[in-house]
Formats: structure tokens, C-alpha cells, sequence
């Protein structure tokens, strides 16, 4: 780890990263030693291959060596081993952002790693817009960024594995509501006990993201009771604007201090969602200039009550 950087070790894989230019280099000349060898070698075959075939087999060697190659994803998708299940991400201090998802995938939920599906661009779309350090492309990367640079993830039904977020109802976020809420609430409180807050409302993130709008139109459908919206009172998604939310329209029953919290909304990265790259990237763009004001370590925190006795 060079400078203390924790994410060096991050690519998509976990792999080293390295450039493209000096993948292709090294698997090349390893593959022109390969074949000096054989060439060598009095009964090689190799004296009886063409030009042509011992360039095709370089150039193939050195595109699977590229970092991102099709097959380096697709062999991450490759799963063995029991489940994992996904927990939370949010360590026990201060977070700028708190990325929330709908659920966890079937990919996500056995790796362990959030939104880990390699037709999921949410890596991809992370390190694009600088909200990842640049060279953080994996998913891998979950377990660290809380502590390094103050990002944190979690889901609405973090408890329910499933690809498909259609075949998730109104009722299933009647359920998921209340615990959800509580692992705010509890992350809020943990967060603040860490800085001396007696009030437990310090702590609080300073953003937090939907990363796509279903869920937190669900969530702004659901009445104080925890009872649907009917008829008239019912949020539309067109009601809905992608970016920061305002104060005023947060969900019923909300537990991040509105005055100390800031709810966006993004797109979804899903590939199953049907939109351009640059429409896809814009919100998170947008996030990652928001995110870049403030500073890590949460230095910018005051507290506004009392701090505990056994503080300064």
C-alpha cells in the first residue's frame, strides 16, 4: 500500500490495478518468450506455425490481460461458496454520504459486496464521477471506504435478496420500513456517541443517496402510521426530481434531522434500466461536486447541544 493508500489493491476483482498499456506490454513479451522457447526447442511445433497464427495468439493474450477485459468481469460472476449476506456498511463515526439501495442482488447478497453484479455500473459509474478515489473500480471496496473516505452503503430491505426489484410490492416496504429506519437511527446515534453528542443527532451524515428513485418514492408513499397513500395523496414520480431533495418533502417518520442531512435521489445503475450513459452519470456527477465541499475527516461538525461528561 504506497502513501497509505488503501485502495491500491482495489481493481474490479481486488487485483492490483494496473494500466492497460503495461498490461498488453507484459503479456506480450511474455508471450514472445514463450514462443522463443518453443522455437528453440528442436521437435516444437512451433517451427511449423505461420506469422500470422503466432500474432493472433500474442494479441489474444495481451487482451485478456487488460484490466478491463470482458472476461475479468465475467469471471468475477463466477460464484462459489455458501452466501454471505450483506450487512450494512457504515462504520460507527460520521459519514459524508450514505449511498441506499433498494436490496441486495442475488450476486450481492452471495459475495457480500454491494451492487458486486458485473452488468451493474455502479463501480463503474462511482469512480467516473469522483465519488471513489480514482483506480477504485471493485466492489470490494465497500468494506473500506466508510473508514477512508467517509462513504457508506447500506440497502431499504436489506434483509431480501432479489435481482428483480419488480417483484418487490408496496407491501414489502411496509415491512422493510421500521428496521430501516431503525439502522439510520442507530447509525445517527453510534456516529454521535463517537464525537461526545449527547443529543444523538451530531452524527448525523451529510448526504445520503437514493440510488434510484423507486425506493424513495415508496418510502414517500408510506404515511406517518406506516399505512399507503391513497388516491389524491399519493406522491407521482414525476413529483419527483433527481438530485437533492426538499426538506419539506422527505418521507413520513424520516430519522435523519432534516437540517443536517441531505436526501438525494439518483438513477438507477441497474443494466436492466433503460437509459444513456450520460443521462445515467449526471446525478452522481452532480453528487461528487457536492461531495468534494465537504471534508474528510468530518472535521466541519459542531456540536449543538451539551457535550457528554467525559468530553472536552
Amino acid at each position: 500500500m504506497k502513501n497509505g493508500n488503501p485502495f491500491e489493491a482495489f481493481a474490479f476483482e481486488g487485483r492490483p490495478k494496473q494500466s492497460a498499456a503495461a498490461a498488453a506490454a507484459a503479456a506480450a513479451a511474455a508471450a514472445a518468450a514463450a514462443a522463443a522457447a518453443e522455437e528453440a526447442s528442436p521437435n516444437s511445433a512451433a517451427r511449423r506455425r505461420t506469422r500470422s497464427s503466432n500474432s493472433t495468439g500474442t494479441a489474444a493474450a495481451a487482451a485478456a490481460a487488460a484490466p478491463g477485459h470482458k472476461r475479468q468481469r465475467k469471471a468475477y460472476a463466477a460464484l462459489t461458496g455458501p452466501p454471505k449476506s450483506l450487512p450494512e456498511k457504515l462504520g460507527a463515526a460520521p459519514l459524508r454520504l450514505i449511498l441506499i439501495g433498494h436490496n441486495p442482488s442475488e450476486h450481492a447478497w452471495h459475495t457480500g459486496h454491494y451492487y458486486s453484479n458485473p452488468s451493474n455500473r455502479m463501480w463503474r459509474i462511482l469512480e467516473a464521477s469522483g465519488i471513489t478515489p480514482a483506480g477504485v473500480s471493485g466492489p470490494e471496496a465497500d468494506d473500506v471506504m466508510p473508514a477512508a473516505v467517509g462513504v457508506g452503503f447500506t440497502d431499504v430491505g436489506s434483509s431480501q435478496p432479489g435481482t428483480d426489484s419488480s417483484l418487490f410490492t408496496a407491501a414489502d416496504f411496509q415491512r422493510w420500513r421500521a428496521a430501516f429506519y431503525a439502522r439510520l437511527a442507530a447509525h445517527m446515534k453510534a456516529a454521535s456517541d463517537s464525537i461526545g453528542c449527547s443529543c444523538g443527532c451530531c452524527g448525523a451524515p451529510r448526504l445520503v443517496a437514493f440510488t434510484g428513485k423507486r425506493h424513495y418514492l415508496e418510502l414517500l408513499n408510506l404515511d406517518a402510521s406506516g399505512q399507503q397513500r391513497r388516491g389524491n395523496d399519493r406522491v407521482a414520480s414525476a413529483a419527483v426530481p433527481l438530485g437533492p431533495q426538499p426538506p419539506q418533502q422527505l418521507p413520513p417518520g424520516w430519522p435523519l434531522p432534516a437540517d443536517r442531512t441531505e436526501v438525494w435521489v439518483l438513477t438507477s445503475t441497474s443494466g436492466a434500466a433503460p437509459m444513456s450513459n450520460e443521462a445515467r452519470e449526471a446525478p452522481y456527477r452532480r453528487l461528487a461536486q457536492r461531495l468534494a465541499e465537504l471534508p474528510w475527516p468530518r472535521n466541519d461538525i459542531q456540536l449543538s447541544c451539551k457535550p457528554k461528561p467525559d468530553q472536552p
